[in-house]
């Protein structure tokens, strides 16, 4: 079971990070900041919390809720990226930020799954905030400060009935305050509507389409089923046409930054895929195809 205890209450001068690979069952979800959420969108499920006072952005780690494992047999972590919540752990923010990590911070207690984990130093020898705890608390503060973005758009998706709760794990289809984007609802929308939603930002379609995206990295179990809408005009064409996430292959682009990791991504996924299955391998051809 995780506990949060106030940093300031902590004796030791060093503290163990480390993200949760032993506890991710009693985690299940961290939050995200806006600055990440498109390029989580592409590793991890994304949610909506509407458990607390305000809804919340987060992305799932709970093995029992993810179409593939975020890692191996042997501990090793296998997701691409790293969101800021999960490198800060066990650090989070439990009162709005005064700029005094010690205060401000709090410490999840967890058991250690490696024997040897870095060590985070709290203090200088001067006794000031270590270098490293300061970029963790910024890296918090930016998650925390990101609620003056999401929280309109996601009350705008709230208010427009797009947010289902997905079932509980395993599929025994029990409620849960973990939402998602109900696609059918999407293409239901009327121009009037998007029009609305866009007046004052775009923060509400972002959030939208990323939660839509990163559905495919849903347990089989707990996805939302997408049925055709009722019409029979554009919307039901562009479903027709296909609106099965599953159906798409991630694609990276090859460049001087990420040379042919395209291909090996492609072939992670089709060897393990969100059905978890193995499938045909995938040959890199000489030049990687652009859409269009």
């Amino acid at each position: 079971m995780i506990r949060h205890v106030p940093l300031s209450r902590w004796q030791a001068a060093v503290i163990p990070m480390q993200p949760p690979l032993s506890d991710f069952e009693n985690i299940a979800v961290l939050p995200l900041a806006d600055t990440e959420m498109l390029l989580a969108a592409h590793y991890y499920p994304l949610v909506v919390r509407l458990d607390g006072p305000c809804p919340e952005l987060g992305f799932l780690i709970q093995r029992s809720m993810l179409a593939r494992a975020l890692t191996a047999a042997d501990g090793r972590w296998l997701g691409a990226y790293s969101p800021i919540a999960l490198r800060c752990f066990p650090l989070r923010l439990m009162r709005p930020p005064s700029d005094d990590p010690i205060a401000d911070l709090e410490l999840a207690t967890f058991k250690l799954s490696v024997a040897q984990p870095r060590l985070l130093r709290l203090k200088d020898e001067a006794g000031a905030p270590s270098k490293d705890l300061v970029a963790i608390y910024d890296g918090l503060k930016s998650i925390w400060n990101s609620r003056r973005t999401l929280g309109p758009a996601l009350d705008l998706l709230l208010v427009a009935g797009l947010l289902v709760p997905l079932p509980g794990a395993g599929g025994d289809h029990r409620p849960s305050s973990f939402h998602t984007i109900d696609r059918t609802r999407v293409l239901s929308l009327s121009a009037v509507a998007l029009e609305a939603m866009t007046r004052s930002s775009f923060a509400a379609i972002e959030v939208m389409t990323a939660l839509t995206v990163s559905q495919i990295h849903l347990h089989a179990s707990i996805k939302p089923p997408v049925a055709p809408p009722p019409d029979t005009g554009a919307a039901a064409a562009h479903h027709a046409a296909g609106m099965n996430l599953d159906t798409i292959t991630p694609w990276l682009d090859t460049s001087a930054l990420f040379p042919g990791s395209w291909a090996a991504d492609a072939a992670l996924w089709t060897a393990t895929g969100p059905a978890g299955v193995a499938s045909q391998d995938v040959t890199a051809p000489a030049t990687p195809p652009r859409a269009g």
